[in-house]
Parts: C-alpha cells; structure tokens; sequence
C-alpha cells in the first residue's frame, strides 16, 4: 500500500475519456505514436515536436515490456500539463522485438514539484497485472481503465461509485 493518499480525483487530473483511444488501428509503433499523438493534440496543448520528442526516444530505448503493453513518452518536457493518452490496439502491434496491444503514451509537463508517484504507480501497477489488461482489452471502456487504475493504486473509496474487485 502508498504511503500517500491516491484516489480517483487524482487519476482523473491526467487521465480522461477525451483521451482515451478504444480501437487503436495502428499496425506499426510509429503509426500508433503518431495516431495517439494526434488525439493529443486535438486535446491539449503539446509541442510541435512532440511526435519527433516521442521518436528520439523510442530511437534510445524501446518502450515496450512483457504484457503487451508500451509506455512511449517524449524525451524532454512536451506539453503545458501531465497526462496519459492510452490506447487499446485493435490487434497486437508489433513494437520492436514485442507485440503490443495497451499503449500509455505519457507527456509530463516540466513542473518540478508535480507529485507523479501515484500516476506511476497505477501504470505500471495495471501495466504488470496480466488478469487486469485482459479485463481492459475485453471491455475497451473508459470507466474500466479507470477503475482498474484506481484499483492498481489500492483500495477505492466506496463513495467514488467505482467498484474495487469486479470488472
């Protein structure tokens, strides 16, 4: 269990439905980066780089791991804000020497004193949860990406309306 207080207000300051990709058609990484980047962009204030930030960094070091899932993000501060685009790929995409199906392509803003422990802690919480992704890429709903986040992070206020063990 965190020491700090996360609960689903917290997650909702960086993830939203307006950002959220339930059928991601990309065949290829650099599709499905470009494709999420473009959700972004019509969303929030990004770089103009932003794509080429994303690409030097994927160019350093592949970020895709075991459970089917990638965490690409720029290589330098590329947005006013925080925030997650995720996308669900409609068949696995291949991703270096992996294959793909949960994309969280991350931007952070440069604001030194922004708390991302919780934010990171319910990524890579759900991104290392096998039973967990399968329930994602069943249901492809926001409001399941979101529970089970908050789930990563512990257990749920019952007043959030979200539930704690189900799907």
């Amino acid at each position: 269990m965190l020491s700090r207080s996360y609960d689903v207000d917290y997650l909702l300051r960086y993830v939203s439905e307006d950002l959220f990709v339930s059928d991601l058609m990309a065949t290829f990484d650099m599709e499905a980066i470009n494709e999420l980047a473009e959700v972004c962009r019509r969303h929030e204030s990004i770089s103009p780089k932003f794509v080429d930030y994303v690409v030097q960094r994927e160019q350093s070091a592949s970020t895709a791991f075991g459970k089917g899932v990638a965490i690409p993000h720029p290589i330098v501060a590329a947005s006013d804000r925080t925030f997650v685009c995720v996308g669900l790929a409609a068949s696995p995409i291949p991703w270096g020497l992996k294959q793909v199906e949960v994309v969280f392509l991350i931007s952070v803003s440069s604001d030194p004193d922004e708390d991302l422990h919780g934010l990171y802690d319910a990524l890579l919480g759900l991104a290392s949860d096998e039973r967990a992704l399968a329930s994602l890429l069943k249901d492809r709903r926001f409001s399941t990406l979101l529970a089970l986040l908050g789930r990563a992070l512990g257990p749920v206020p019952s007043n959030t309306g979200f539930c704690n063990g189900g799907e």
